[in-house]
């Protein structure tokens, strides 16, 4: 499904999405008391910061002719707070080969994977996120345009995401220049994983993000599966 143009957020564009906070029940206790649900368990119980690199895309799950860069700097968002309960965090830009860009082409994709302190900070700090890009947009003048909310498919325990066509926009080494993005961020229990895909001019497909989303999501099972 592809998306057409409906507005721009100037300078940064942030890669964050809307996320309701998971209420967990708590398991009932003493004689005649109320029985309740036991607490879902927590797959992400046991990850360690050294099992990102396993969950997070490998070079075998990007389009042909991408690069793969994958650290572990995460770079502070403006307008949000430092995240207190982030334990650890995986960051991957890829870029396609110059060769092959051109207008209405995705030419690079971005991929975040954090780990929280429990399953409650991950969801709260989506909230934050979400808030802030509202409180942004609420202040820009109304012809420019306000990002787009995706209609997703369901990924791992939550998913939620925008469109923006910008047209002056810097990223991956690019500075003001027009593209339409396409961002989308779930979560996994303590997990917050999102992909970023950026078309120079237009063109961009939220299938593409959908579809990588998907198999990160795949690397985190398999990951959780091996611990």
């Amino acid at each position: 499904m592809n998306r057409k143009p409906t507005g721009w957020l100037p300078a940064i564009v942030f890669a964050l999405a809307l996320a309701a906070v998971l209420a967990l029940a708590a398991c009932g206790g003493g004689e005649g008391g109320e029985e309740l649900s036991p607490t879902p368990a927590d797959e992400t119980a046991g990850v360690e910061p050294e099992d990102l690199d396993a969950m997070m895309l490998q070079a075998e799950d990007l389009p042909q002719g991408f690069s793969y860069d994958i650290t572990s700097d995460l770079r502070p968002v403006a307008g949000l707070s430092e995240p207190q309960q982030r334990m650890a965090g995986r960051h991957l830009r890829s870029l396609l080969e110059e060769s092959l860009q051109a207008e209405g082409k995705t030419v690079c994709i971005v991929s975040d994977l954090e780990l929280y302190a429990s399953a409650e900070d991950a969801a709260a700090r989506l909230a934050e996120e979400w808030q802030t890009i509202e409180a942004m947009a609420a202040g820009l003048p109304a012809e420019q345009g306000i990002p787009e909310k995706l209609d997703l498919p369901a990924i791992g325990d939550e998913a939620d995401g925008f469109f923006l066509s910008a047209p002056r926009v810097s990223f991956c080494g690019w500075e003001a220049v027009q593209a339409e993005v396409v961002s989308l961020t779930f979560r996994k229990d303590r997990l917050l994983a999102d992909i970023r895909t950026y078309t120079l001019g237009q063109g961009a497909s939220t299938d593409q993000a959908i579809e990588l989303a998907r198999k990160l999501l795949a690397r985190i099972e398999a990951g959780l599966g091996e611990q």
